[in-house]
């Protein structure tokens, strides 16, 4: 009995492996079929951020193009493994995809080359044909296989950040339309700048978008900011922490006593920006419109709850929220953590809980001139940073990508969410926002 055990066993194991390397005789090919020499592109990186916060702002379909699509799919790819993907409209609204992965960096003679066709297909998109290596596929077993690919690979958590914002996605005059939610915290006024909704060229629900005023702030204000932050931090004692209400609370109190509701807006972004440049100095993305910042005779560190890093991420987030709205600051922030889950800084739910504070914060600062002067006057009066930043210190952090894949398994599980609910029921319980009612 033993024997036969045995054998059936040794048989099974036998046909797996076999099965396994025909697979592999099929999938895997030993030439690539598109040179590895992507690299990334700064210039078109920083228009392409430019031109989405202008979409977002103007509540307007975010449209790619073939190059632009090309440009953030190989960014978002090779992050994780060398690549080449080539993007490429095809007529009757149709898109081609060729793409190669170097299966190991070791092995140069190891590659899985892919071609699919893609098509409109209701208020997304299909897969019509599927190639890998040399097994082809229909319709519909493509669209089965890149799904699982998709959900149980390293992907997963960027799949799933884009169904929460993506309402619809569609090919139409060679490029690919994006019609988006708008995952804001903010409540703004009955009487801000009406609604747009988005033009869809195929069928599609129209997003309810926010009110989309054009955020910007004047030279000479952001300007003016950044030497009030000067002089605060020339008077500051060096051998105590520089918290982020030290910076915040002064400026705040000088916009009230000088702005009107006319510049109360532009004068709070300004306040944002310069902050912003103070905290994260050389560490500003090159996309957000903070050019040369003063040079500061003295450069301490900021903190948040004796931290440095919510320091930053707060006013990276909220200068982000201003530059292109708060759902892709929103998205920002998060990528910003799935991709440290892959490096030894590990995914941090507190470093999140500062990016959506920031968010907030940042909204409640230019929802409206009403919303403006009311948080100037309140941020005029705070003495410490619990007035706008909860305690977080209790929430996850250094999580590896698997440490985090077995304690939320993804971005999309009850248990993500449960966490991102309390980390904003805290922030929205905070005095500084209207409490809801009812």
């Amino acid at each position: 009995m033993l024997i036969h055990l045995l054998k059936l066993l040794f048989n099974c194991l036998t046909a797996a492996l076999v099965t396994l390397a025909l697979v592999c005789l099929l999938v895997l090919d030993t030439t690539p079929n598109i040179p590895l020499n992507w690299s990334p592109n700064a210039q078109l990186s920083n228009e392409l951020f430019k031109k989405t916060a202008a979409q977002a702002q103007n509540g307007e379909n975010l449209s790619l193009t073939e190059q632009e699509l090309n440009h953030a799919l190989n960014s978002i790819i090779n992050r994780f493994i060398v690549s080449v993907t080539q993007i490429q409209f095809l007529p009757d609204n149709h898109l081609q995809v060729v793409s190669t992965l170097q299966y190991n960096k070791r092995l140069n003679f190891c590659f899985i080359n892919l071609r699919l066709n893609i098509v409109n297909q209701g208020g997304g998109l299909s897969i019509e044909q599927l190639q890998i290596g040399k097994l082809k596929f229909g319709a519909r077993a493509a669209d089965v296989i890149f799904n699982a690919l998709l959900k149980h690979s390293v992907l997963k958590h960027y799949y799933f950040l884009a169904q929460q914002h993506v309402k619809a996605i569609y090919i139409a005059n060679n490029s690919v339309q994006i019609n988006y939610t708008f995952n804001s915290l903010a409540q703004p006024d009955s009487d801000s700048s009406p609604l747009k909704t988005s033009n869809c060229a195929a069928p599609c629900n129209p997003a309810k978008n926010l009110p989309a005023p054009l955020l910007v702030t004047q030279p000479d204000t952001l300007e003016y900011y950044h030497q009030q932050i000067n002089l605060i931090v020339q008077r500051h004692n060096p051998e105590q922490r520089l918290s982020l209400a030290s910076l915040l609370q002064p400026l705040f109190k000088l916009a009230l006593q000088h702005s009107s509701p006319a510049t109360a807006i532009n004068d709070n972004i300004a306040i944002i920006y310069a902050i912003c440049a103070y905290v994260n100095r050389n560490e500003i993305p090159f996309y957000l419109p903070i050019t040369q910042p003063l040079t500061q005779i003295h450069t301490y560190p900021v903190y948040l709850y004796k931290r440095t890093d919510q320091a930053k991420h707060f006013m990276l987030s909220a200068a982000l929220t201003v530059s292109g709205g708060p759902h892709l600051a929103d998205l920002l922030g998060q990528e910003k953590e799935l991709r440290d889950a892959f490096s030894n800084s590990g995914f941090s739910f507190i470093d999140l809980a500062a990016d959506r504070a920031g968010m907030k914060f940042s909204e409640r600062a230019t929802a409206s001139a009403k919303d403006a002067k009311e948080l100037q006057a309140i941020m005029a009066g705070i003495t410490d940073y619990h007035a706008f930043m909860p305690v977080t210190q209790d929430l996850p952090e250094k999580l590896s990508n698997a440490q985090f894949t077995q304690q939320f398994d993804s971005i999309n599980s009850p248990a993500y969410r449960q966490l991102l609910q309390k980390i904003d029921n805290r922030i929205e319980a905070l005095p500084i926002y209207p409490q809801k009612t009812g």
